[in-house]
């Protein structure tokens, strides 16, 4: 048998095993991409909610799905941008602002926006996805209730802390009437007066007045 005819019959044999090789590393391939594109759909349509679990949980996963296997460098390029675009909107979630200021909220909250419209733009640009930061920031919906109680559930948790670190406290206001004082100073006198007149019954033998309704 000529040289060719081993090769041939190596390729024969182990042409099944590539297939399937092929086949699965096609499969792991599909299912990396369909979970980059779960996390963009997510925080696309939680956009306007930004503290809904949904939204905090596909942030999370950000690092774990966009970060480029080593052994392929053209994946690290790829999503390079996402992952700086992360960089930058974590790096702004976690700025201090005071809660009590409204002002200062407002515009932590338009820098944030920013910051997740050109996050959600360089990841829906490595998907294959074509939406412009103007539209990623219009088309959101949130009604302004929810802007509302989102802010005011910030200023309370906000104010919660402080009273349980001891760096606030609960002012209380007493309320009293004359009529509410004087009824009970009545109360007090008839209860002390009551007391009296047992005492004197069982220590004394004191009698009690009776009275009998013929009827």
């Amino acid at each position: 048998m000529e040289p060719k005819d081993y090769i041939t019959i190596v390729a024969v044999l182990l042409s099944p095993l590539l297939a399937v090789q092929a086949e699965k590393f096609i499969e792991r391939t599909r299912n990396k991409k369909n979970r980059k594109v779960q996390i963009f759909k997510t925080l696309m349509a939680t956009r306007g909610s930004k503290l809904s679990i949904e939204h905090v949980t596909a942030l999370n996963q950000i690092d774990l799905e966009f970060y480029g296997n080593r052994k392929f460098f053209y994946e690290n390029k790829k999503y390079k941008k996402v992952l700086n675009a992360w960089k930058e909107y974590f790096d702004q979630l976690r700025v201090e602002f005071n809660l009590e200021i409204e002002s200062e909220f407002k515009a932590w909250n338009e820098k944030t926006e920013d910051f997740l419209a050109n996050l959600l733009f360089e990841m829906g640009e490595s998907l294959g996805y074509s939406f412009d930061k103007v539209t990623i920031k219009r088309n959101a919906y949130t009604p302004k209730g929810h802007l509302k109680v989102e802010y005011e559930e910030q200023q309370v948790r906000s104010l919660l802390i402080k009273i349980l670190n001891g760096e606030s406290s609960i002012s209380t206001l007493q309320v009293t009437s004359n009529e509410a004082v004087e009824r009970s100073n009545n109360a007090v006198d008839r209860t002390a007066e009551l007391q009296l007149l047992l005492i004197e019954h069982y220590k004394n033998g004191k009698p009690i007045n009776v009275k009998i309704n013929k009827e």
